[in-house]
């Protein structure tokens, strides 16, 4: 029975960054294309106007960083630590989320004081002109990914199967986001530099989701273990045993973890986060003490 481990990449080391000051690095890198925007010197519009701007342009590279704090990217995980990256990847999707719905709205909002009765009728214009459609199609995409991952559990889906169609698509509301930013930005027309920044941010987010869906299980594939021993070690209670079934570089620090995919498929998704109970000492032999808690752990012998 083979056994492919995410081995290619050591454990990261103890993230030097608290979640308080990953939030901090996070909304620091969020601001920089406003800070760039702000250059630009276009024509000022009003500090109403001015504030839909920068909300807009930080809105969406805080959507593009997201990518990177799902993805397990080893670049990222040894300085976020996967908790702290995954609590902050909920979090500000949460916000993000909750400005994609309320974004044309905000830009409506002026008419409510001047002419509140065309109000609607200037919605509807908004969300059905020609240059809008990709905003409104990620804005859509959005909304329906937002409530599939706040009603995950209620879902008739697996995890793994929700994990795919999570990523995917929000890989879509991404591309179509961007392209909104291109065509409608104004920033864009006067540097095309600007352009050039979303699109390139946009490719990478791809980039990171092609690399961590399609890319990396081949890589894992030519670096697996082999189990060579399951034993019970109480009433419930396992001993897992695996080695390296190769040579090629693998270490981890005490305390660590890493993800088991014992399906012998590495485009299988149904990885399982277990515990390393023996030091780097005893490499390349890696040992887990598993207390059976679900069906996967109380089935190890099979």
């Amino acid at each position: 029975m083979a056994s492919t481990s995410e081995t290619i990449f050591p454990g990261s080391r103890r993230p030097p960054f608290s979640f308080r000051h990953l939030l901090i690095v996070y909304f620091s890198i969020a601001i920089l294309p406003y800070l760039w925007s702000a250059t630009q010197d276009l024509e000022h519009r009003g500090p109403y106007a001015t504030i839909i701007g920068a909300i807009s342009i930080i809105g969406l590279m805080a959507l593009l960083l997201q990518y990177a704090l799902s993805g397990r990217l080893q670049s990222v995980t040894q300085y976020a630590g996967i908790d702290n990256g995954m609590r902050i990847h909920r979090k500000a999707g949460q916000m993000i989320a909750l400005f994609f719905f309320l974004h044309p709205f905000l830009i409506i909002l002026p008419r409510v004081g001047i002419a509140p009765q065309l109000v609607v009728d200037d919605l509807w214009l908004m969300l059905t002109s020609a240059e809008s459609q990709t905003g409104l199609y990620a804005w859509s995409m959005m909304g329906i990914w937002v409530l599939l991952a706040v009603f995950r559990d209620k879902l008739p889906m697996s995890y793994e199967t929700w994990r795919v169609s999570h990523g995917l698509g929000l890989i879509a509301v991404a591309i179509l986001a961007t392209w909104h930013a291109v065509t409608v930005g104004r920033h864009g027309v006067y540097n095309l530099w600007f352009d050039v920044m979303w699109i390139t941010l946009c490719a990478v987010a791809v980039s990171t989701v092609a690399y961590t869906y399609f890319v990396r299980p081949v890589l894992q594939k030519r670096r697996p273990f082999k189990i060579v021993g399951v034993q019970k070690e109480g009433s419930s209670d396992w001993g897992l045993t695996i080695e390296k079934d190769g040579d090629f570089d693998f270490d981890f620090d005490g305390g660590q973890f890493v993800w088991i995919n014992t399906s012998g498929n590495p485009y299988n998704r149904k990885e399982h986060p277990l515990s390393i109970a023996s030091s780097p000492a005893s490499l390349p032999k890696v040992e887990f003490l598993l207390r059976a808690v679900g069906d996967y752990t109380s089935n190890l012998d099979q």
